[in-house]
C-alpha cells in the first residue's frame, strides 16, 4: 500500500487524476448528506414555528441551536470581512 501511495504522490498527473476521480465519487454522497441535513433543518424549523405560533414553550435545545447558528454565522462573517479587507489593501501585513 505504501508503494502505491509513494508512486501516486511522485507522479503529479496521476495524483491529479486520482483526486478528480475521488471527488467525482464523493460528490453524490455529499449531495445526499446535504439533502438530509436541510430536510432535518426544515422539519426542526417547522417544529419551532409551530411552538411559536401556538404559544407553547419552545424547548431549550432550540435556544442552544439558535446561539450556535448565530455564532457560526458571526464567525463566517468575520472571516470574510478579514479576507475582503486583506484583498482591498495588499500592502498591509497579515499580522
Amino acid at each position: 500500500m505504501e508503494k502505491i501511495v509513494d508512486y501516486i504522490s511522485s507522479h503529479t498527473v496521476l495524483l491529479v487524476i486520482v483526486v478528480i476521480l475521488s471527488i467525482i465519487v464523493l460528490l453524490p454522497f455529499i449531495k445526499k448528506l446535504a439533502h438530509l441535513f436541510f430536510s432535518i433543518a426544515a422539519v426542526m424549523l417547522l417544529f419551532a414555528l409551530f411552538f411559536h405560533f401556538t404559544g407553547g414553550k419552545t424547548p431549550v435545545a432550540f435556544h442552544y441551536m439558535e446561539h450556535a447558528v448565530t455564532a457560526v454565522f458571526s464567525f463566517i462573517a468575520e472571516t470574510f470581512k478579514f479576507l475582503f479587507d486583506m484583498l482591498k489593501s495588499p500592502k498591509k501585513q497579515l499580522l
